[in-house]
């Protein structure tokens, strides 16, 4: 079953957007399909410094190697 935040993130990236700049930590994860992956690298544009080290989580992800995990925390950026 998927988390909440990926649910959300279905929604339009502006939701997952809203999240990130409310919540002190969020945490993703995200095993299902391209398109969604492509939602949350859209909607993490916000946090442009932070998009390196999502990158590289992102790729794994996308060759099925591991579930794409984020733990973003506002104060730190990309965690994990």
């Amino acid at each position: 079953m998927r988390e909440k935040s990926v649910n959300e993130a279905k929604e339009g990236p502006q939701v997952l957007g809203e999240l990130l700049g409310q919540k002190k930590c969020l945490e993703i994860h995200v095993t299902d399909t391209r398109n969604e992956i492509k939602q949350l690298k859209t909607a993490l544009r916000v946090t442009r410094k932070r998009l390196r080290c999502i990158n590289a989580e992102v790729e794994l992800a996308k060759k099925g190697w591991a579930p794409l995990k984020l733990v973003y925390d506002s104060n730190i950026g990309v965690i994990e």
